[in-house]
């Protein structure tokens, strides 16, 4: 058979491909490098691609080329996304195929760890952490401490953000939360700095692979209280972008406000050097809340947030500030980083407990070799490295 022979798939099947990957006809054509009118003329059946057309389609859809011959879509139904952390100001109204991906990506993490843990018979750990808009923040902020187990004199000394970050990271995934960092290089940090799938089963907390690490650990505060709210709203990616209602925004106030306490309590922000000047009218500076962001692992920006909701700065001052600091951001030359090795590009995608769960599988021989490295996007060769990065000899 030739690669250039038509091939005989449903045409549905490519529209629902399509619309699973979250891809309107426009740029689907313009991944294929095809006039639109040949893509909808193969979903309408009026034509059909060739093999090599088709493999294309499912590379770029994310779909095995075998799903185009089914006789309907497969009736699996991901559990939808409660809520998107995205940069301010950023464009709504349009989720983006990325997005859709990493979310559909999300879903089958959390649906093959509740598979493995099935089939090797062990209890899903249940997250029993629970609260109510209406709990004070402060307080609420104390106790997800205490849960993780994270003293404030024991994260000072976390200087190293992708350090602090992993710790974080880790007493998180140790409430019994899958934390997973973005596949795709191609998912901006204006569109989504994270989401979460909240559920008292495995639930799912997904940050931006490209932000900051002092960024993530907020992301992963802030989808925290979220997964702790199991608010009912917000059920599918336009929703997200349409929540004008004020039920919605005092949702977001909310798990922002807690996830400042927790990272940034006020007992220890309210002690610091910066605070006492700025109170005795002394003079501080730039430097000041620098030192201050990386004593808490977190951003300059977020320090100045804390001195405005103790109105120790007015709003203009915080505006300016910000707005200074920004424009500087803008123009400072951007580190790239080397490659990421694929044994850690593999733990910092799928986390530490699902990455346990597959080496488990295949030592115990209840996955073969090629399901783990689909699973984990890792060479056979590169298991032992994996295996002894979470603890398993």
């Amino acid at each position: 058979m030739s690669k250039g022979d038509i091939a005989l798939i449903r045409p549905e099947m490519l529209k629902w491909a399509r619309e699973s990957a979250g891809m309107s006809l426009e740029i689907a054509a313009q991944r294929m490098r095809l006039p639109v009118g040949k893509v909808k003329s193969w979903e309408e059946g009026n034509s059909a691609p060739t093999i090599n057309q088709a493999h294309h389609l499912a590379e770029i859809y994310h779909q095995p080329f075998a799903v185009f011959y089914l006789p309907k879509p497969p009736r699996k139904k991901y559990l939808k996304v409660k809520d998107y952390r995205r940069l301010p100001k950023a464009k709504s109204g349009i989720v983006s195929s990325e997005l859709t991906l990493e979310i559909r990506r999300a879903n089958e993490r959390r649906e093959i760890a509740l598979e493995l843990l099935e089939e090797q018979q062990q209890t899903p750990p249940l997250f029993n952490l629970r609260t109510e808009v209406t709990a004070n923040p402060q307080s609420l902020g104390e106790l997800i401490r205490s849960k993780l187990e994270i003293e404030f004199a024991k994260q000072s000394t976390w200087r190293n953000p992708d350090k602090a970050f992993a710790r974080w990271k880790a007493r998180i995934e140790e409430l019994g939360i899958l934390v997973f960092q973005t596949s795709s290089r191609n998912l901006a940090v204006k569109e989504a700095r994270g989401f979460s799938i909240s559920e008292a089963t495995l639930p799912v907390i997904v940050v931006n692979r490209k932000d900051a690490p002092q960024a993530k650990i907020f992301t992963m505060l802030h989808e925290l209280t979220h997964i702790m709210l199991r608010n009912s709203g917000l059920c599918d990616p336009v929703a997200l972008y349409q929540r004008t209602s004020q039920a919605g925004d005092a949702i977001e106030v909310f798990c922002n406000r807690v996830a400042a306490e927790t990272l940034i309590p006020q007992k220890f922000f309210l002690a610091e050097d910066l605070v006492t000047r700025i109170k005795q009218g002394g003079s501080w500076g730039d430097k000041d809340v620098v030192e201050v962001a990386r004593k808490y692992n977190t951003s300059y920006e977020a320090i100045l947030r804390r001195l405005l909701t103790f109105k120790l700065i007015s709003v203009d001052f915080f505006r300016k500030k910000r707005a200074d600091r920004r424009a500087a951001n803008a123009i400072r030359p951007k580190s790239r980083g080397g490659p990421v090795p694929p044994v850690v590009r593999a733990l910092n995608t799928n986390g530490i407990p699902l990455t346990r769960l597959v080496i488990n599988a295949y030592y115990s021989r209840h996955i073969t070799a090629h399901d783990l490295a689909n699973y984990l996007d890792v060479k056979v060769s590169q298991v032992k490295q994996v295996a002894e990065r979470v603890g398993i000899g």
